[in-house]
């Protein structure tokens, strides 16, 4: 019996052994587990943090993209501006410049308009000068003055008359075809 008591003893103390190591195994384990989590949490917080500044870093530099890009739309459509611009300039200019053209052409032929008007009217005012006049009883055969300063009788002075009549009516009636035509172009 003491010999089982003895024995009983050193399992109950190799036992207490046991729980003794199992209890420091336990909490080294639990020591472990503890810096495990510690440093896995370390970890989340870094990556959180990585993410958040990763984060940052896009939204910059897609802030700093966009004024990039919009900078560089706006130098485009200044010089998109500047060149239409000109162009139009140019081309307000050129048509000016036309009109001006037009305007000293269309003067030109009016002026020539009213020389031809005035030399057919001292033509015409001539020649009703020199009508007889129903109370002479002589008859004479008038000789109308000259319109080019040469002699031409007065059936060849009518004629030139009616033709140069004929004349300035076409010349008058061209001119106002041909401001019809480009008022409408220059509308």
């Amino acid at each position: 019996m003491h010999e089982r008591e003895t024995m009983y003893q050193r399992e109950c103390d190799e036992l207490r052994k046991q729980i003794c190591v199992n209890r420091e195994t336990a909490a080294s384990l639990e020591t472990k587990m503890n810096e495990r989590e510690t440093m896995y949490q370390q970890e989340c917080a870094k990556l959180h943090e990585q993410i958040h500044i990763n984060h940052e870093t896009a939204a910059s530099q897609r802030k700093n993209d966009m004024e990039n890009f919009c900078k560089q739309f706006e130098v485009e459509m200044n010089d998109w501006v500047e060149k239409l611009t000109a162009s139009s300039h140019l081309n307000l200019t050129r048509a000016m410049e036309q009109r001006d053209q037009e305007l000293d052409e269309k003067a030109a032929k009016e002026s020539e308009l009213a020389n031809l008007e005035q030399k057919y009217a001292r033509c015409r005012h001539q020649e009703d000068e020199d009508i007889p006049d129903a109370s002479t009883t002589e008859r004479e055969n008038p000789v109308p003055p000259s319109c080019d300063n040469g002699q031409l009788p007065s059936s060849q002075a009518s004629t030139v008359i009616d033709a140069v009549t004929k004349g300035v009516e076409a010349a008058l009636k061209n001119i106002l075809a041909n401001e019809g035509s480009r008022a409408k172009l220059a509308a």
